[in-house]
């Protein structure tokens, strides 16, 4: 297929779902403790068993403070999870809130979001917290690092590397600051690429070119995430 033929397009994702108070950043001063938050299915691929060995390495220096990891979700690897964090030590920092539908809610009331998979495509969990507002930290799988974008790029670690993850967790623990500014930048960038109506608008130009001329150069046409960072 020649290059001029291609148009790229990302995932959309409704925004306005996560809209309440979105023009003020998120207030720390409701989140005590800390919370941080993954939002998944509990199958392999997602990590959760070496996110907990991280959550561990952070407790036994003695780095969080309080903070509390929401594991939302269900799926075939709950009780094998809440063994783990059993034996590990961490029952008294780490939730598992199951199935909710309330999930824009309970990302609004987080600090940061975290996403240890080794394997993903696009992900929308990290659509959602991006939209809410909250600072990312996760793995170089998939569609991960286009999502955040070079802004993002020190808290995304090599699939597997758990210490990485640990430390990348524990730098936006100590700094509310940090967590503030990456949330805001996330959040400014879900505007500017993933909006369903960015995504959407991209549709229709690329189907009116087509409509007015089989031969048009697609290429301008792309989403403008590739556009920017190409």
């Amino acid at each position: 297929t020649p290059a001029r033929k291609v148009f790229q397009m990302v995932n959309g994702i409704n925004v306005q779902r996560f809209d309440e108070n979105a023009d003020h950043p998120h207030s720390e001063e409701k989140q005590e403790p800390i919370k941080v938050i993954f939002t998944g299915r509990f199958v392999p691929q997602k990590g959760l068993d070496e996110l907990l060995q991280a959550w561990k390495l952070l407790h036994d220096a003695g780095k969080l403070n309080g903070a509390r990891l929401q594991l939302v979700g269900d799926g075939p690897q709950e009780a094998i999870l809440r063994n783990l964090a059993d034996e590990l030590g961490l029952s008294d920092s780490v939730e598992f809130m199951g199935f909710r539908d309330d999930v824009p809610s309970l990302l609004k009331q987080a600090s940061i979001f975290v996403l240890p998979s080794h394997v993903e495509g696009n992900s929308n969990s990290i659509l959602e917290a991006m939209a809410a507002g909250l600072p990312i930290v996760a793995t170089d799988v998939g569609g991960t690092s286009m999502q955040v974008g070079e802004v993002a790029a020190d808290w995304i670690v090599t699939a597997h590397d758990i210490s990485a993850l640990s430390r990348c967790l524990g730098e936006m623990l100590e700094s509310s600051e940090l967590r503030l500014k990456m949330g805001a930048l996330m959040r400014q960038r879900i505007m500017n690429f993933f909006d369903i109506r960015v995504v959407a608008a991209g549709y229709c130009s690329a189907y009116a070119a087509l409509a007015q001329d089989l031969e048009a150069d697609m290429r301008p046409l792309m989403s403008p995430v590739f556009q920017s960072e190409s």
